[in-house]
């Protein structure tokens, strides 16, 4: 009896110590998905163990943060079903979902069939590139609703006011600043401007105009060059310059396809619906335009009521179904 009592607290120690899952050490984890982990070793699987397609089997970069991007959207995925599943969503809604995955990998498969593997890049477009590809740019930027109030900031600096003073006295604070890598995604005009022999410390550049139709402007703090020393970080920095200028080329004449492919396509409003869906949309967005403008007019022009405000007549009546079509096309 007395050895039985033994061997099940043995067994109960044994059961207890295998099934506590070991701490992960922070250096080893590379990304955190909800209460998932990713971790090195599951990069390496990935990256080492597992095929790879053409476009990203090299070991530079892009190619990188590819696999490391496969990783999280599965993970991603994941927690989507997870969420479907908890809220009691049936097969129809996860074959849709399906669909749609596969509708865009049959889209990224296209792109890198038609486009990425049929562009090229000369050594005389990789050379001027590669001079600064290892350069930081750190920036303050301002980010502001309209061209007139860009305009005014333009002013304002030409006059030696700083952003931090403006952007202190609108918002409270000193202006944001972020450092900008060659290799960051940044818009076409944000790029051609920062990277450049002839950019200069405290140069006021912009105003951008951003895809919410708002303007970006910067003025350059400063920048640091990091030179590739050794033959293979030269090599390595070479490959991830040409598969950064290959990228753009690919992506300038996908979005050309796609301008092409959708010209002389219409799109059909339900007036019944849309009415009342620009309404409710109106009541949100141009509040929260108006209140931007106002408190900028006040600090800029000291007239808070220098713009026109927007009236909105909503008919409160008119209840929008969720299941109304509100296009066709």
């Amino acid at each position: 009896m007395d050895r039985l009592f033994r061997l099940g607290i043995l067994f109960t120690f044994c059961f207890i110590g295998c099934s506590v899952q070991p701490e992960v050490p922070e250096d080893y984890i590379l990304a955190r998905v909800g209460s998932s982990i990713i971790t090195r070793q599951d990069f390496i699987r990935r990256a080492e163990y597992t095929i790879r397609p053409a476009y990203c089997r090299q070991a530079n970069y892009i190619h990188k943060k590819i696999v490391l991007n496969s990783l999280i959207a599965e993970k991603l995925t994941a927690m989507e079903f997870d969420k479907k599943s908890d809220a009691g969503m049936g097969g129809d809604h996860l074959e849709t979902l399906l669909k749609g995955r596969r509708e865009q990998a049959m889209r990224q498969i296209y792109f890198a069939e038609e486009f990425h593997s049929k562009a090229n890049v000369s050594d005389s477009e990789i050379k001027p590139a590669y001079k600064l590809a290892g350069r930081k740019v750190n920036v303050e930027f301002l980010n502001l609703p309209d061209l007139e109030i860009a305009s005014r900031i333009k002013d304002l600096v030409s006059k030696d006011v700083t952003l931090d003073s403006i952007h202190n006295n609108l918002w409270g604070g000193p202006a944001p600043s972020r450092e900008i890598t060659w290799f960051d995604r940044e818009q076409d005009e944000v790029y051609q401007a920062l990277f450049t022999n002839d950019i200069k410390k405290g140069q006021l550049l912009g105003p951008f105009k951003t895809e919410d139709n708002t303007y970006i402007m910067m003025m350059v703090k400063g920048w640091t060059d990091q030179v590739a020393i050794t033959e293979s970080e030269q090599n390595q920095r070479w490959d991830d310059v040409k598969e950064r200028i290959t990228d753009q080329k690919a992506k300038k004449s996908y979005i050309q396809w796609v301008e092409d492919l959708m010209s002389g396509k219409e799109m059909n409003l339900n007036p019944d619906v849309f009415n009342v869906y620009a309404d409710r949309a109106a009541d949100f967005f141009f509040k929260m335009d108006s209140a931007k403008q106002n408190a900028l007019n006040q600090a800029i022009w000291n007239e808070p009521d220098i713009l026109d405000q927007p009236t909105f007549i909503t008919d409160r009546d008119d209840e929008l179904n969720p299941n109304s079509i509100l296009l066709e096309y």
